[in-house]
């Protein structure tokens, strides 16, 4: 016999029996109208929120901890905040954990313990935590591969997780999304590509080639068509589509300070 439940997140359970078959999660409009920051990896991030350069050295070259340039941006306190792989490390501020890799959860899973976030997938996973309860399950709209679906509990995975983290914030609801490290080149000056050390120098082969295949294109085209405005928070940024701002500037846009 087929049933369906829901647990505390509002995710579906679908099972024969006892057995589940499949979780998926029926997302809600929870930021309704509302602003979301996305941070990707870029190695822009500290220096928009005007970290010191010797506070980025230590993190970036000698290991320390990415949590110290949360005391410089304690403006997301209170914002609503997705973090797309490993930038949920970055302060106590991050709403949802967004990763597409099949590789990165495994690697986290002790640290997961201890993040009270959501945390939200589109891929398939180690079968270690592939059941795990604290996991919210989306599929990948395969007819829409790149800009955004609208499709019920279905996002356009655009190549990158950090792409496919803006498909999620308009399901959310969403209607202004800034972007932190969406840089899809490295710092101008340093080289560096991320603002952490895990993957320093790692390069953006799948971001460039989200750029090449126009799924930012798409992203845009289709956002506009919504009505949800999409601001770019990286002074190097390569992608040409969403419009720049600093944090100067949003705060006295947007927020009124």
């Amino acid at each position: 016999m087929i049933r369906q439940v829901r647990n505390i997140h509002g995710l579906m359970i679908i099972g024969i029996g006892i057995r589940m078959k499949s979780r998926i999660w029926d997302i809600p409009k929870m930021w309704k109208d509302q602003d979301c920051w996305i941070i990707g990896s870029g190695s822009s991030v500290p220096y928009e929120f005007g970290v010191p350069d010797s506070v980025i050295k230590r993190v970036v070259f000698d290991g320390e901890s990415v949590t110290r340039y949360s005391e410089y941006m304690s403006f997301l306190n209170n914002k609503n905040v997705i973090a797309v792989n490993y930038s949920f490390r970055i302060g106590d501020f991050v709403d949802i954990l967004f990763s597409g890799d099949a590789k990165f959860y495994p690697l986290i899973d002790n640290e997961l313990k201890g993040f009270n976030g959501k945390v939200v997938t589109v891929s398939d996973f180690d079968r270690t935590i592939k059941n795990n309860e604290n996991f919210l399950y989306l599929r990948r709209d395969e007819r829409k591969r790149h800009g955004l679906s609208f499709l019920k509990s279905k996002l356009s995975w655009n190549i990158t997780s950090g792409a496919c983290a803006i498909n999620l914030a308009v399901q959310l609801g969403v209607r202004r999304i800034f972007l932190l490290g969406f840089d899809l080149v490295g710092h101008p000056i340093s080289g560096n590509t991320h603002f952490y050390n895990s993957w320093v120098n790692g390069g953006y082969r799948n971001q460039k080639q989200a750029l090449r295949k126009r799924c930012f294109y798409n992203i845009d085209k289709d956002a506009k068509t919504i009505g949800v405005d999409i601001v770019n928070v990286s002074s190097f940024s390569i992608v040409p589509f969403f419009k720049k701002m600093t944090i100067p500037q949003i705060k006295k846009v947007y927020y009124g300070e």
